[in-house]
């Protein structure tokens, strides 16, 4: 409350309310704590594909359900587990293939929090090879489905996916 600067006034209104007037203490906000980020936080990656190349992805997970059918999948869990066989083994990666710019279709990938900073941190693969984030997940995923294809094994795919929980 501010104080009048004649002071006449103040006294008035001492004397008309009976009772002495106490200054409020300022309202301060209350303090919030910094949260710790989730640990199963990850970040979502739509990249383009062709339609042939959205056929062959799908076509692959109904191959990975035919030899796993105990393993309920669905189609961005199984692009992100082909996104960390890929970065475990860079040896297969092509990166040469041709990037789809824009496209009408895509695909989804859900990348853990610590191996977005592989791909896309200050000294991460897109940064290394020139690429956008998006351009490294599409060379990464698609080197990945293509070397199952030509005869990698499922199963390499499948421990990924219980080494990461």
């Amino acid at each position: 409350m501010v104080d009048n600067l004649n002071p006449i006034f103040n006294e008035t209104k001492e004397q008309k309310t009976g009772h002495k007037l106490t200054k409020l203490q300022p309202v301060t906000a209350p303090i919030k704590r910094k949260r710790s980020p989730r640990k199963d936080k990850g970040h979502d990656c739509k990249f383009p594909v062709p339609l042939e190349l959205q056929m062959k992805y799908k076509t692959s997970l109904k191959r990975f359900k035919y030899h796993f059918p105990e393993i309920e999948i669905q189609q961005t869990k199984y692009n992100t587990l082909l996104l960390l066989y890929a970065l475990n083994n860079l040896h297969i990666i092509d990166w040469n293939l041709e990037y789809p710019g824009t496209s009408t279709f895509h695909m989804t990938t859900k990348l853990p929090e610590y191996k977005f900073e592989d791909i896309s941190g200050e000294y991460g693969l897109a940064m290394c090879k020139g690429l956008s984030y998006r351009e490294t997940v599409f060379m990464l995923t698609t080197s990945a489905l293509h070397y199952i294809e030509k005869g990698g094994y499922y199963a390499e795919i499948q421990q990924i996916g219980t080494l990461k929980k």
